[in-house]
């Protein structure tokens, strides 16, 4: 085992002993970034004339690359993140910040907020595959393939009760392209278990198939004793 830590070449001379050549499996350059100490690498094929199952090819859950910032022109309330990989058996992790949390071996996952958040950011971690079955016919027998993320689609939810920098409740709602489609527009407003809370009226219009319809409040309360 030899250390190249400023690159460029390296010679690779084999002294025989007795005069007889000695027979050699593999030489190989090996990444000790990410691959096992060398004493634990395979050194036995697994057949006659077969192959070895080290080294590696790719890390294994080689540390996190950060994707592009989303950002939003109003806070969401919660973010769902939908991904494609080519493969997620082994060590591949996505990173949703805000909160920061994990979540291991998956392509599909989701996040509430109970905050204002305008700008969410993705990690994801990659490694190698096959880990223990589908063997090549070829050294390394495994973790001859690296996973790749092929897409990304972030789904926020638009509808919110958040407060603003100001301290003022900010209700916010949207009804989809394919909801309440010829149904008659006159007000609007906040209800619980039947219970009016607020209302608003609003010029009359029946929605339309394929038209999106936005509805927020602004709510502010004030402690004055005198007023």
């Amino acid at each position: 085992m030899a250390d190249n830590t400023l690159g460029g070449d390296i010679t690779l001379e084999v002294n025989t002993v007795s005069g007889d050549f000695p027979e050699i499996d593999l030489i190989g350059f090996v990444d000790n970034f990410y691959a096992p100490d060398a004493n634990e690498l395979d050194n036995t094929v697994h057949q006659d004339n077969g192959y070895l199952d080290d080294p590696p090819l790719y890390p294994n859950g080689f540390g996190y690359t950060s994707l592009q910032s989303t950002d939003t022109d109003i806070a969401i309330d919660s973010l769902t993140v939908n991904q494609s990989y080519t493969d997620i058996s082994n060590n591949q992790s996505i990173r949703i910040n805000p909160p920061g949390t994990e979540f291991d071996n998956t392509d599909s996952e989701a996040v509430d907020y109970s905050t204002r958040v305008a700008e969410v950011n993705i990690n994801v971690r990659l490694s190698r595959y096959p880990v223990g079955e589908n063997p090549q016919s070829a050294t390394p027998r495994f973790g001859y393939n690296g996973q790749i993320l092929q897409s990304q689609t972030l789904t926020a939810d638009l509808n919110a009760v958040q407060r603003n920098e100001i301290g003022e409740v900010l209700v916010r709602s949207f009804t989809g392209s394919d909801t309440a489609s010829g149904s008659t527009f006159a007000e609007g407003g906040q209800q619980s278990n039947g219970t009016l809370i607020t209302r608003a009226r609003v010029p009359e219009f029946i929605k339309q198939s394929g038209q999106r319809v936005v509805s927020s409040e602004r709510l502010r309360w004030i402690n004055d004793p005198e007023n």
